[in-house]
């Protein structure tokens, strides 16, 4: 019984840890997207500024 109860918790372990990358990557996947399109609205506003 005790090993029964062991192979779920490994499968459980296992499922979670797959759900762990796969979210990682969603938000690795999500998160350059967000910092790209970030920078270039700040990169705008200083080229009026600089000229007169």
């Amino acid at each position: 019984m005790a090993e029964q109860k062991q192979r779920r918790g490994q499968g459980f372990f296992r499922l979670g840890l797959l759900l762990g990358i796969l979210a990682g990557g969603l938000l690795a996947l999500v998160n350059p997207l967000e910092t790209r399109s970030e920078p270039e609205p700040r990169a705008l506003p200083p080229t009026p500024d600089t000229t007169p």
